[in-house]
C-alpha cells in the first residue's frame, strides 16, 4: 500500500515503503511519478540506495560552490545532500510539479532541506525561468533529470537546453545529469562542453579539465567534512570514500567504440532518445 499518492495537473506522484527489507531499510521509501521509478528517500552512503555517490560527485569536482542551480526536486533527497557541500551560499531550485514539495513534507530531513533559509524554490518550467533570468549564475547545476525515454525528456537533454543551462554558468562552474544510460545524451554533451565524462550513469561538464580534482587530496578532505544536518555523511569511513571516489570516468571515444550505430546529438526537434533510440534500443557502455 503506497504511503502517499498526491494528484495533479502533471500526474500522479505515488511513494511505496520498501517490500525487500532484506535489501532496504525502514524509510527507504520509492517514489513514482506518473508510475515511473523516480528515486529514493534514503539518505544512506553506505547502503547507497538512492545513487547518492552521483550528485555527491559534484562537491569534489567544484570545492567553492556558493551558488547551485538544481533543476528538478523530485523528493528532496539530493537538496538536503548538497545543503552539506562545504561552502554553498545559496540554492535555486527549479520544479514544475509542487507535488514534491508536499510530498516531501513527510520525510523530516527532506523536509528541513526545503525549509534552509538558503534554499529558493521556484514552481515552473526550468526553460522558462531560466530565460527570464539572464542574469542568474552559478557554481554548480544538478539536472535531476528522468528517463530519457520518457514524453518531453529530449527538452532537458537537447542541444539547445545544455547551450541555456552552460549561459547560467559561472567561470569555473561544473554541470551533471542523470542520462539514465542513453549514450546520446552523453554524446550531446561533449559537442556543448569542451570537456564531458561519465561517472556511473551521470554526465559532468565544464570548459576545463576537472577530471584532478576526483583523484586529489582536497576531494578527500571534502567528503570526510560532508554532512546531513551535522551528522557526517561516511561517518569515519574511508575506505567507503575510496570506492566513490576511485571509479574511473569514462569519456566519449570508449563508448562510440562501443556502440554499434554513431552517436547523435539530441535537438528540440529531433527528440531522438523519445522517438528513434526509446527504451529498447539503448544500451549503456
Amino acid at each position: 500500500m503506497a504511503n502517499q499518492v498526491i494528484e495533479n495537473k502533471h500526474g500522479i506522484i505515488t511513494i511505496f515503503p520498501p517490500t525487500d527489507l532484506q535489501k532496504y531499510e525502514q524509510g527507504d521509501d520509492a517514489v513514482y511519478g506518473g508510475n515511473v521509478y523516480d528515486g529514493r528517500t534514503n539518505l544512506s552512503l553506505v547502503n547507497n540506495t538512492n545513487g547518492l555517490d552521483r550528485p555527491l560527485l559534484l562537491a569534489a569536482l567544484q570545492p567553492q560552490p556558493k551558488r547551485v542551480l538544481i533543476v528538478g526536486l523530485s523528493i528532496g533527497s539530493w537538496l538536503a545532500l548538497t545543503n552539506g557541500f562545504p561552502g554553498v551560499e545559496h540554492i535555486d531550485v527549479v520544479e514544475i510539479n509542487a507535488g514534491y514539495l508536499e510530498a516531501a513534507q513527510a520525510y523530516p530531513a527532506q523536509a528541513r532541506a526545503l525549509s534552509d533559509p538558503r534554499v529558493n524554490i521556484m514552481v515552473d518550467d526550468a526553460r522558462r525561468w531560466l530565460r527570464l533570468h539572464p542574469e542568474k549564475a552559478y557554481d554548480l547545476v544538478i539536472m535531476n533529470t528522468t528517463w530519457h525515454w520518457r514524453a518531453n525528456s529530449s527538452f532537458l537533454l537537447s542541444n539547445e537546453f545544455l547551450q541555456l543551462i552552460k549561459k547560467h554558468m559561472a567561470s569555473g562552474a561544473v554541470m551533471a545529469f542523470n542520462a539514465t544510460g542513453s549514450s546520446d545524451a552523453f554524446y550531446t554533451a561533449t559537442q556543448v562542453f569542451e570537456h564531458a565524462y561519465r561517472y556511473s550513469n551521470f554526465v559532468y561538464a565544464a570548459d576545463f579539465d576537472f577530471r584532478e580534482r576526483k583523484d586529489s587530496t582536497t576531494a578527500r578532505e571534502i567528503y570526510t567534512n560532508i554532512n546531513i544536518e551535522g551528522v557526517p555523511l561516511f561517518n569515519g569511513d574511508n575506505e567507503l570514500i575510496e570506492k566513490y571516489l576511485g571509479r574511473k570516468f569514462i569519456d566519449i571515444q570508449l563508448v562510440q567504440k562501443l556502440t554499434e550505430r554513431p552517436l547523435e546529438v539530441i535537438t528540440d526537434n529531433n527528440a531522438i532518445t523519445e522517438f528513434k533510440y526509446g527504451l529498447s534500443l539503448q544500451r549503456q557502455y
